[in-house]
C-alpha cells in the first residue's frame, strides 16, 4: 500500500488501511474515501466523507459497508479513476 499524506485548508490527511478506517468509523472519527487514482481535495472533488453520525438510524457496521459499496459502484469504475477506494484520516497535531 502506498502511504499517501495531502494538506487541505491547513489540515493532514493520512492515508489508512480499510480496517483502521471502520475502527475509527466505530469510535465515530469521520472517514474521506477516494477512488485509488485520484488525488482528494483536488479541484474535481472525487472525495466523500462519511461518519457514523450522518444515519444514526443505520447501524454502524452496515453503514460503513453500504457506502464504501455504493461509493465503490459508482466512482472506482476503470483504470483512469482507479478500481478500488481508498481511505484517508485527519491527523490530529
Amino acid at each position: 500500500m502506498r502511504h499517501l499524506s495531502f494538506i487541505n485548508n491547513g489540515k493532514k490527511y493520512d492515508q489508512i488501511t480499510k480496517r483502521e478506517a471502520f475502527k475509527r468509523f466505530i469510535a465515530g472519527e469521520a472517514v474521506i474515501i477516494c477512488p485509488a487514482n485520484l488525488r482528494p481535495f483536488s479541484m474535481w472533488h472525487p472525495e466523500f466523507e462519511f461518519c457514523k453520525n450522518d444515519h444514526p438510524e443505520e447501524t454502524p457496521e452496515n453503514y460503513f459497508n453500504l457506502s464504501v459499496m455504493y461509493f465503490t459502484a459508482y466512482n472506482c469504475i476503470n483504470s483512469e479513476t482507479g478500481k478500488y477506494p481508498v481511505f484517508y484520516m485527519e491527523v490530529k497535531a
